[in-house]
């Protein structure tokens, strides 16, 4: 299995930020510790694909993921959260940015994306939310075409007082559900990889 070491850069997060998510994932400084344009150009995107963001939060890689993909392109903005989505919405309404599609489902449905519509998928400090996560990666498999690619960034379940996940596990799990991975890192904190699907 290829590394992403000379990508890993991109995903660090430095120590001295907080292991609490909710404060976490508002912190003004968190974009320089995990750029999200970086982390973009790492999977691909480009002008005129469908990004499918699953577990979008308040839009952290939705709207600089916007402005890659244009307005040929789209975002499926996906979250359970209706406080997440509601700033997300505020947001692009104060941006007038109208290729994000905000969409309120589970992971496990994915109601309100199209299947075979999205280049690229990603889960960003997400999966470990997610109940079902057999169920949600067979419902992100449905929803991309066959040459698009899956991004899952996340937090070292072992190394963060058990919240997140373990690659060991992960991994596993999305090989049984045809995904393969080409690009892995493991950091002190966090895991990432980009996967193909079969």
């Amino acid at each position: 299995m290829t590394t992403l070491r000379k990508y890993y850069r991109y995903f660090s997060v430095t120590s001295t930020q907080s292991v609490l998510e909710g404060f976490f994932l508002e912190m003004p400084l968190r974009k320089l510790a995990q750029d999200p344009y970086k982390l973009l150009r790492v999977m691909g995107l480009r002008e005129g694909h469908v990004l499918l963001d699953v577990g979008c939060g308040t839009g952290f890689l939705a709207f600089p993921a916007a402005s890659i993909v244009g307005d040929k392109g789209l975002v499926y903005a996906v979250d359970i959260s209706d406080k997440y989505l509601w700033k997300l919405r505020q947001r692009a309404a104060k941006l007038c940015v109208k290729n994000i599609l905000p969409v309120r489902a589970r992971a496990e449905e994915l109601d309100g994306v199209p299947d075979r519509s999205a280049d690229r998928v990603v889960f960003m400090l997400s999966l470990h939310h997610i109940e079902d996560k057999g169920r949600a990666l067979s419902q992100v498999r449905r929803k991309m075409k066959q040459d698009s690619l899956l991004m899952v960034y996340e937090p070292i379940a072992s190394r963060m007082l058990g919240h997140g996940t373990e690659p060991s596990e992960i991994i596993p799990l999305l090989r049984q559900k045809g995904f393969e991975p080409y690009l892995f890192e493991k950091g002190r904190l966090f895991w990432a990889a980009i996967f193909t699907p079969l």
